[in-house]
């Protein structure tokens, strides 16, 4: 089984794959052929379509969202049938201040969705800002991720979760649906009878990969290879996998 999360490291889940990467179900299941698997769309879990689905379960009544975020994100709501207004519109938006008192925001918005934004700015922050406080909109984050690996190794790049927590500093503290929130791997659990003793979590992240396993109640193994090294793990006591490893190769 595939589980997408905004990371660019591998994870297992059961006996089947899980890799973590930004892109829509269509493009996971081809970066995964990369790797010589061959999923079916049905074995594909993307953060971005969680997030959409747990909107449509849990909050029926909302049929617009700003989304924080790129084209998976927009994508996987609207194939829902909820409109969007995306921040892509506002990837130029240059303001001061002093305009930023006259933002107009579309009162219709019940939602604010948050995920990786590359072109973060000002005017996006302020207009979800008015969004959440003067539309009453829900507080939405897809992924939390604070770093994440490159492919220059040993380098970290900002994560998704920076545009949310930069959020909250001025609002509110979101849902997370995404790691570590158990939602999508009990999902997974519930959609296809998996019995939670038998699955695995395999990430390289404490704080995310393995609390996510940890709060769904499965077995877990954390890799030194990405962002929680050796150390790091040793030097906290809050979080234990059941396993540890150096690397996992496929």
């Amino acid at each position: 089984f595939f589980f997408f999360n905004d990371t660019a490291t591998t994870e297992i889940y059961t006996e089947q794959i899980v890799g973590s990467v930004r892109c829509v179900q269509e493009t996971d299941v081809k970066a995964l052929t990369q790797f010589e698997f061959q999923p079916s769309l049905e074995e594909v879990y993307s953060v971005s379509w969680l997030t959409a689905q747990y909107v449509k379960e849990n909050y029926p009544e909302i049929n617009k969202v700003y989304v924080l975020g790129r084209e998976g994100l927009v994508e996987d709501f609207q194939k829902e049938g909820i409109e969007v207004v995306s921040s892509i519109s506002h990837d130029n938006m240059q303001i001061d201040p002093k305009s930023c008192e006259y933002i107009e925001i579309d009162k219709d918005i019940k939602a604010v969705v948050t995920g990786s934004d590359y072109w973060f700015n000002y005017y996006k922050i302020s207009y979800a800002y008015y969004c959440i406080t003067e539309n009453n909109a829900k507080f939405i984050a897809a992924i939390e991720d604070n770093i994440l690996p490159t492919a220059n190794k040993g380098r970290f790049r900002p994560g998704g979760g920076c545009v949310a927590k930069a959020l909250q500093h001025c609002t509110h503290q979101p849902f997370v649906v995404g790691k570590p929130n158990p939602y999508g791997i009990k999902k997974i659990i519930q959609n296809f009878g998996f019995d939670n003793q038998k699955c695995l979590m395999i990430g390289d992240t404490l704080d995310t990969d393995i609390l996510c396993g940890i709060n769904a109640n499965i077995h877990t193994l954390l890799t030194l290879s990405g962002v929680t090294s050796e150390e790091a793990l040793f030097n906290q006591k809050e979080i234990s996998p059941n396993y540890y490893i150096d690397k996992l190769i496929l």
